[in-house]
């Protein structure tokens, strides 16, 4: 698609395809966003639209699925910041065994101990803590497995000290 098809599809449907998202959203720069991936995806597209009518479906469509995605993302934020405050108070005195492991995780990034613990601690798989950390589910799956190497390092190393 070029600029002018692109400004041309602006024009005709940008105010609509707003109007939707902002009615879906109820949130300005949710709706900002997404209208624009809307139309970026649009000029990203690799040929014209058969008719007018497939194209002003195929706006609406790539709109409410963005709209859609976002939900879902914020019932997963939601989610997680639930089972974090049911889990046990971030404060409290650790016993012996609880100040082993943290010992251990001690050796660990701040990125590598997110990934443990929301793969061991919270169920997550990798894919899903991908999104959380915004990182891609391969890059997620080298970092626990170096996280988990380097604690078992640190553990049969404790073991044989």
């Amino acid at each position: 698609m070029t600029e002018s098809e692109l400004s041309a599809l602006y024009a005709t449907y940008g105010r609509r395809i707003y109007n939707y998202v902002l009615w879906l959203t109820r949130n300005r720069s949710s709706a900002d966003d997404i209208a624009q991936s809307v139309f970026i995806k649009a000029w990203r597209q690799p040929g014209p639209f058969a008719s007018e009518v497939e194209c002003e479906r195929w706006l609406f469509t790539v709109a409410k699925n963005a709209c859609l995605d976002l939900f879902r993302s914020r019932k997963r934020q939601t989610e997680l910041r639930e089972r974090f405050a049911r889990s046990q108070p971030l404060f409290s005195k650790p016993s012996v065994d609880e100040g082993h492991a943290w010992d251990l995780l001690e050796v660990l990034s701040a990125e590598e101990r997110s990934v443990v613990y929301l793969h061991i601690k919270m169920g997550y798989n990798y894919k899903e803590i991908g999104r959380l950390l915004d990182m891609n589910e391969n890059a997620v799956r080298v970092k626990a497995f170096r996280a988990f190497r380097r604690l078992r390092e640190k553990a049969l190393g404790a073991i044989h000290d």
